[in-house]
């Protein structure tokens, strides 16, 4: 992954470039959103090791979700959000 930072001397906005994706905002969005990325990228990473697990212990996306209720909740037409369970 490219992380390349840089500011604007003309505006208060700081860009990041990932791999072929920019993202432009001030320091403030910065600040508010690197956390709930970092908790994004650490719940990715849990599944991809949960369905690449060696030794017949891997799971399916499924197992680690609450996929069922979800998809049965929806299907009544009650609120719903997909979770994933993963520690």
């Amino acid at each position: 992954m490219v992380d390349t930072a840089f500011g604007n001397p003309h505006t208060s906005n700081i860009a990041r470039l990932f791999e072929n994706n920019y993202l432009v905002g001030s320091a403030a969005v910065f600040e508010e959103i690197f956390p709930l990325a970092q908790q994004i990228q650490e719940t990715e990473r849990k599944l991809l090791d949960g369905i690449t697990a060696a030794g017949g212990s891997s799971k399916t996306i499924a197992d680690m979700s609450n996929s069922d209720e979800h998809i049965l909740e929806r299907q009544k037409g009650s609120p719903s959000t997909l979770q994933f369970r993963v520690s």
